[in-house]
C-alpha cells in the first residue's frame, strides 16, 4: 500500500523497540499510523511528532520492521 499523504513511500509495518508497539510507517514521508488507526490522509501523525509524544528520538533505529 502507497501513502496517501505523499503517495510515493510504501506502508511498513514496525515495533517499537522500546515498547513493543505496533506501528505503520511511510518509507518515504515518516507519517506514522497505529496499529488499530484505519490508513488514510484523515490520519496518521509525523514520526518526529510521535517520537516527541513518546519519548523517543526520531530516528528509524528505534524501529523494528517486519517483513
Amino acid at each position: 500500500m502507497y501513502c496517501p499523504y505523499c503517495e510515493q513511500g510504501k506502508i511498513v509495518k514496525a515495533i517499537v523497540k522500546s515498547s513493543g508497539e505496533l506501528i505503520f510507517i511511510c518509507e518515504e514521508c515518516d507519517t506514522v499510523w497505529a496499529s488499530h488507526e484505519k490508513i488514510s490522509s484523515h490520519t496518521g501523525l509525523f514520526f518526529s511528532l510521535y517520537a516527541d509524544v513518546h519519548n523517543l528520538e526520531p530516528l528509524w533505529s528505534e524501529l523494528e520492521v517486519l517483513q
